[in-house]
C-alpha cells in the first residue's frame, strides 16, 4: 500500500486507503493517536480524555463505600502516642 503526503490548507497530510483502516477497526470520526516509532508513525485509537464532570457524574459513593476491615480500622481504639 502506498500513498502521498499532500497539502491540505496550512498543513501536510495523507489519505489512508480503507484497506488500512478496516485491519484494526478504525470508524469515521474515530480519534487516532499518532505515535513517533523508530522508522516511521503508528496510529492507535486515542485514549477518551475525561474530564472532571465526567468523573463526579459517576456513582461516586460506591468510590467511597467502607469495607467491613475499613470500619473495623476506623473505629479502633488508639493504643499509643498518635492519640490526639
Amino acid at each position: 500500500m502506498r500513498t502521498s503526503v499532500r497539502k491540505w490548507g496550512n498543513s501536510r497530510g495523507t489519505i489512508l486507503p480503507v484497506a488500512a483502516l478496516d485491519q484494526p477497526g478504525f470508524e469515521l470520526g474515530d480519534e487516532l493517536e499518532v505515535i513517533k516509532v523508530e522508522g516511521g508513525i503508528l496510529l492507535k485509537p486515542a485514549s477518551p480524555a475525561y474530564t472532571l464532570d465526567d468523573f463526579l457524574a459517576g456513582d461516586t459513593q460506591a468510590l467511597y463505600a467502607l469495607t467491613d476491615e475499613d470500619r473495623e480500622w476506623d473505629n479502633m481504639e488508639a493504643v499509643g502516642p498518635e492519640k490526639i
